[in-house]
């Protein structure tokens, strides 16, 4: 529908895909009124296999869309006459279905399903096109008349025919749709992809309707008989004619062709099992058996006795090997898994009788990234440890030894707790890992190697890892997937992990400070170790060291690749968001994180924070993100992402109940303080306020808080208390070297004081913040504050400086149009600065 042009978004710099509309739909009031309720719907749909729909407008009388530029190809271009193989097809398949089954959840129907609505990237993403606007493309009544349109369009001979070969019968017939017209022009579209043709054809569209309506299609398996039974099933339920007889709802299918993925992988894995390779009994058995597996289901007991029939003549004593290793392979194929993905396990802390304190916390760490990369085994988080270890009236960084390990599962519910040990044998080193009952004590999988000299010992410690998560259950094609070294998912160097590891346990503590050096050390020994330039980045950024941290996320997503996928994730959201400033690219990220781990609780909680931001200001969003991570794993960090959410949606009860819990649980933080220090002042109690100042008295967390209190006092008009509690944050952050500290709490000052219309402290104020650093927030405050003071030259050079910048965090570059639009209105154009914002 409409042409379809490449733009780029000046303020965000990114590029746009514009798609002008045909004059006869902008000239119907009607159907323009339909559109834009349709788009509206369509762009609020949040799925990463969709496209997102950015704007809808009018310029000179033209009607367009802006939405998200995708590079890639159409699955109209893949297939180019020729089926897909299976296992892509299968991809592609599950990922549209899924993205029909959030539309549908939302109400929205496609109606346009084919190849050239189906984009896919480079990277195998696959992206729905034309949500809610393909079908409105025509005028229809009560009924859909797009099919009798589209007839009409196409009846000329030899004409290639287009959306008419994927329309439902209903969509043919030009009656009411609904979801399950989207169902029958998906099975259409996946017959095609595993045969290479569609399953209705004709040489004009009247023709290709008729097939529609009045015939069968050629049975898949006579095109593609190498296709599973269980797929064409699929396909034929849902191109059942009667959608009373067809697949219901697209959740439906999706559960089907999941299923379907993993049986093939099942299959994979047993294939794999029975490789030649193996040792000689396994190697008869198989080879007796594997010929008799036909393509349907049959049970190994069955090929067992098929065996020892097709074998008669052998000896006895030749039978006996045969039997048993069948039997044995029998209970391995079809013994239930020691763990299942719904099932947590908590890691206890090494025990190391070496007598080399590089293995403490070394080892743990590592064996934490490991088995962490997967999505089958949720490991216990640290901050639930310290909460129970609380609760158990311990210190909260005590020891996990055995018996503390058994007691945190009996009263946490854990299935399985994770013991592991190091030990010298000569000059060798000895490790083991046992996952054990936590209840019975009973060891429910163990693993043991031996690394000849300490060089080897994490390497070793890996592929033990690896082993231990095939015991415990896990499928060989997910450890295949989520399987990077620990040298490739860390370092290869002891003494880096080990720094980076003690760096990491003070972060847990709320140590940031603290933690910088031990990462500084880790990277010094190490200089392409990713997590601790990311985690040396975080500790910047929650520090206010924003443009040290911008170094650090920078360099740690250029070295992505040595990283497990889980934490890649991390390294590149936060690329995204605070170096770049691509919002779409961070979400898209964090959605797929979410995809690919669904039990992990920090996607979602980053999420909240994303749209807790003044770019965004989605706090409903944040709401639903905030609480799906504490149900997922209470922490302080997502409680108070939800009570901020609920703060900005005027909702202070809900804000106040959300943090009472989380002090309740013993998630405690400067974030949190500093959220109960706001809400007690937008409601005046006084007593409230005094009780977050006297609890950070003393600690480094004062800093932050004298900063809340100068915010506040400021808000009030109270300039020389202000002016006092931003004093006393300077010369804290001047003690740990924080520049940017320093820098934004002198441009926070000029920012207030410009609206008190005292230019002159302001101006003061900016040169103390600039001449200490030029930071990226800084210089937004200040030009803000200069163009408020009618500095018009300064403020547009300082406008001009942030727009030339490489590095620009989410935040900034949203404040960069207030700071224009300052500029118009001091140059008395109201009417520009109301464009600009």
């Amino acid at each position: 529908m409409g042409e379809v042009y490449l733009g780029n978004d000046r303020r965000l710099d990114r590029k746009t895909a514009i798609k002008i509309l045909p004059g006869a739909v902008a000239q119907d009031e009607e159907r323009m009124q339909r559109f834009v309720r349709e788009a509206k719907s369509a762009s609020a749909l949040n799925h990463p296999n969709i496209i997102t729909i950015y704007e809808i407008g009018e310029a000179d009388n033209t009607h367009f869309i802006a939405h998200e530029y995708i590079e890639g190809d159409t699955l109209r271009e893949r297939l180019k006459g020729a089926a897909v193989d299976l296992k892509s097809a299968l991809e592609i398949a599950i990922q549209v279905t899924s993205a029909l089954d959030a539309a549908h959840r939302s109400g929205i129907v496609h109606r346009d399903i084919k190849p050239e609505n189906v984009m896919i990237r480079p990277d195998g993403l696959v992206k729905l096109l034309d949500f809610g606007i393909a079908k409105l493309t025509e005028k229809r009544n009560e009924t859909d008349s797009e099919a009798a349109t589209a007839i009409k369009a196409q009846t000329s001979p030899g004409m290639i025919i287009g959306t008419a070969r994927y329309m439902s019968p209903e969509q043919a017939r030009g009656t009411a749709v609904d979801a399950r017209t989207d169902i029958f022009s998906f099975g259409v579209m996946l017959y095609e992809m595993l045969a290479g043709k569609p399953p209705f054809e004709g040489e004009s569209a009247m023709e290709t309707i008729g097939s529609i309506l009045n015939k069968e299609p050629v049975p898949l398996s006579r095109r593609a008989p190498e296709v599973p039974h269980e797929i064409e099933r699929i396909i034929n339920k849902t191109l059942r004619k009667d959608r009373e007889e067809r697949y219901q709802t697209a959740k439906d299918i999706l559960i089907d062709l999941k299923d379907v993925k993993q049986d093939l992988e099942f299959q994979n894995k047993l294939e794999r099992t029975t490789a030649p390779d193996r040792e000689d009994a396994k190697t008869q058995v198989l080879n007796a058996t594997t010929s008799d597996i036909a393509p349907h289901t049959t049970s190994s007991a069955h090929h067992i006795l098929n065996n020892i029939k097709h074998h008669k003549r052998l000896a006895f004593l030749g039978l006996v090997p045969l039997i048993v290793a069948s039997i044995v392979l029998f209970y391995f194929l079809n013994g239930s898994p020691v763990l299942t993905e719904k099932d947590t396990i908590l890691l206890a802390d090494f025990v190391n009788t070496t007598g080399d304190a590089v293995f403490d916390l070394t080892l743990k760490q590592a064996l934490a990234v490991q088995l962490g990369q997967t999505p089958f085994l949720n490991i216990y988080p640290d901050d639930r440890i310290q909460e129970t270890l609380r609760l158990m009236s311990r210190k909260p960084d005590e020891r996990i030894t055995k018996d503390v390990a058994r007691e945190i599962c009996e009263r946490n519910g854990i299935k399985a707790m994770l013991l592991g040990s190091v030990a010298n044998l000569g000059n060798n080193y000895v490790i083991t890992l046992e996952a054990l009952n936590p209840r019975t004590g009973e060891a429910l999988a163990r693993e043991q190697t031996e690394a000849a000299g300490k060089e080897q010992v994490l390497g070793k410690l890996g592929e033990a890892a690896t082993k231990l998560r095939e015991k415990l259950g896990e499928s060989l094609q997910t450890i295949e997937k989520f399987d990077a070294s620990v040298a490739q998912a860390t370092t290869s160097s002891l003494e880096a992990l080990k720094a980076h590891s003690m760096g990491l346990q003070l972060q847990i503590f709320g140590k940031l400070s603290d933690s910088i050096p031990l990462h500084k050390r880790a990277i010094e020994l190490d200089p392409n170790f990713a997590s601790a330039h990311q985690l040396l980045g975080v500790a910047y950024f929650n520090t206010a060291q924003r443009d040290r941290a911008v170094e650090s996320f920078t360099k740690a997503f250029e070295l992505r690749d040595r990283v497990s996928e889980r934490e890649k994730f991390d390294i590149s959201a936060r690329y995204y968001q605070h170096v770049t400033g691509d919002l779409d690219k961070t979400i898209e990220t964090l959605e797929l994180w979410k995809q690919t781990y669904p039990r992990d609780w920090q996607a979602r909680s980053d999420l909240a924070r994303l749209y807790n931001t003044f770019a965004l200001g989605q706090y409903e969003k944040a709401v639903i993100e905030a609480q799906e991570a504490i149900r997922l794993s209470p922490n302080a960090i997502s409680y108070y992402r939800l009570a901020y959410a609920f703060a900005k949606l005027n909702r202070f009860e809900e804000a106040k109940a959300t943090f009472e819990d989380s002090l309740a649980r013993g998630q405690d933080s400067i974030l949190v303080r500093s959220e109960i220090y706001r809400i007690a002042f937008i409601q005046g109690d006084r007593a409230k306020m005094q009780q977050q100042i006297d609890w950070a008295r003393g600690t480094p967390n004062e800093e932050r808080m004298h900063y809340e209190e100068g915010r506040m006092a400021m808000f009030n008009g109270q300039v020389s208390r202000a002016q006092q509690s931003f004093r006393h944050r300077i010369d804290l952050a001047q003690q740990r070297g924080a520049k940017d500290a320093m820098s934004l709490t002198d441009a926070e000052f000029a920012y207030w004081n410009s609206f008190f219309e005292n230019c002159k402290g302001s101006k003061k104020s900016i040169a103390d913040a600039l001449a200490t650093l030029r930071g990226e927030e800084a210089l937004n405050l200040s030009g803000i504050a200069l163009a408020v003071c009618g500095e018009i030259g300064q403020a547009q050079s300082i406008a001009d400086e942030i727009a030339k910048r490489k590095s620009r965090d989410v935040t900034a570059i949203f404040m960069l149009p207030e700071m224009r639009a300052a500029i118009e209105i001091s140059r008395n154009n109201p009417a520009k600065a109301v464009e600009i914002l």
